[in-house]
């Protein structure tokens, strides 16, 4: 009986554990879409964030039609407008310049000068906004303005903040891991806006499942231990 109770008690305490883990959506794998067209459709901004007359900062995502499975994306061309909801064809690019699926040219759109380098210092820029909307559209702003500077002009002399952004983005671009590292390029369809999915590490199947935090292992494991104890106490009384 003792034995059968501390089985329960094990069992109980890693069911705990387990249910304590997060539970993923099946992303959207991107990694083994590079070099596919795929339809693109963005969704209006739900989160409010409007900056000088702009919206800025995240937006929802889904390819070709799945609406189950959204994704957040930020904006990277300021030169386009489009009308949200909208649907257009895109290719899939990695940022990883060892991706052997990536077409040559990294030229999104004849009327922009995204090279790979520009590209990966937004994704840097871009790593800012998190992975879901803040709400703080002058932070989003900021950060926003300073990644649409590079597509094509400097169309907002960049504050003090945005200057600071812009230096760390530099500081972290030249050795950042862009494997997980994602762009939508509108070659094919001129006249369309091009986005880039945000924090793709944490979107796509081969990012790591999040663990609990310390305090939760630490409660789960304080309650394992407690229903051991009180199940050998109550053996040691029964013995006696």
């Amino acid at each position: 009986m003792p034995g059968k109770l501390l089985a329960i008690a094990s069992g109980l305490a890693v069911s705990l554990m387990l249910a304590a883990l997060p539970v993923q959506a099946e992303p959207y794998n991107f990694g083994d879409n590079v070099g596919n067209t795929v339809k693109l459709t963005i969704q209006p901004y739900a989160s409010g964030e409007v900056n000088s007359g702009f919206f800025v900062g995240l937006t929802q995502a889904y390819i070709d039609g799945d609406s189950t499975n959204p994704f957040y994306v930020y904006c990277i061309d300021f030169a386009h407008d489009i009308s949200l909801p909208t649907s257009y064809d895109v290719v899939i690019k990695s940022l990883d310049p060892a991706n052997p699926n990536n077409q040559p040219s990294f030229q999104i759109n004849p009327n922009l000068n995204l090279t790979l380098a520009t590209l990966q210092l937004q994704a840097a820029m871009g790593w800012n906004f998190g992975v879901a909307p803040s709400g703080d559209s002058v932070q989003d702003g900021d950060i926003q303005k300073d990644i649409w500077n590079l597509s094509g002009g400097n169309f907002t002399p960049p504050n003090a903040n945005m200057t600071a952004i812009y230096n760390a983005a530099v500081a972290t671009a030249a050795s950042a891991d862009y494997s997980d590292q994602y762009f939508f390029d509108i070659t094919g369809e001129p006249g369309q806006q091009a986005f880039m999915p945000v924090d793709t590490q944490a979107i796509t199947t081969h990012s790591v499942p999040a663990t609990p935090e310390p305090a939760t292992w630490g409660l789960m494991a304080g309650a394992l231990m407690a229903m051991v104890f009180g199940v050998r106490r109550r053996a040691a009384r029964n013995a006696a």
